[in-house]
């Protein structure tokens, strides 16, 4: 039985059981009070603690999607920058603000094979298109090698 009937029965003057007048004697509404106070609190850390983890996943989801390896730092920028994480084109936006400022914490992106192909010349031959600095070398070099033979 709860305390709200048992103190109703004993305000209408009916006969309380011995266990029923112990536990109406035992209740303590200040202890109460404080149990309930302390179960708010831990329930609120609790929401606190969730809605951080739920908060780490998105960051580590978001990590995976952009190539960021170190989502940590990308969680601190977002904190700093109040970001919010649900909005998919400004989350892309920042990200790829990030990735230039500090490409350290992005996977590097890498083309494999040659970026542009050059034009190989021959010995001898003038290589007026080829504007870097190796394909100066390889002509030098070629150059060199043509005026020797």
């Amino acid at each position: 039985m709860n305390l709200k009937e048992l103190i109703n029965r004993s305000l209408a003057g009916e006969e309380l059981s011995p266990e029923e007048r112990s536990q109406l004697e035992n209740f303590d509404p200040d202890a109460a009070g404080r149990e309930m106070q302390e179960l708010q609190q831990e329930y609120s850390a609790l929401q606190e603690r969730h809605t951080e983890l739920q908060r780490s996943c998105r960051i580590e989801k978001i990590a995976a999607e952009t190539g960021c390896t170190d989502p940590g730092y990308f969680d601190y920028l977002a904190r700093k920058h109040d970001l919010d994480l649900e909005d998919s084109e400004a989350v892309l936006k920042f990200a790829s603000d990030i990735a230039r400022t500090s490409p350290g914490c992005f996977q590097a992106r890498i083309t494999p094979g040659a970026a542009r192909t050059l034009p190989v010349n021959a010995p001898g031959e003038s290589s007026e298109n080829n504007h870097d600095r190796i394909g100066r070398i390889i002509d030098s070099l070629n150059s060199a090698n043509a005026e020797n033979l």
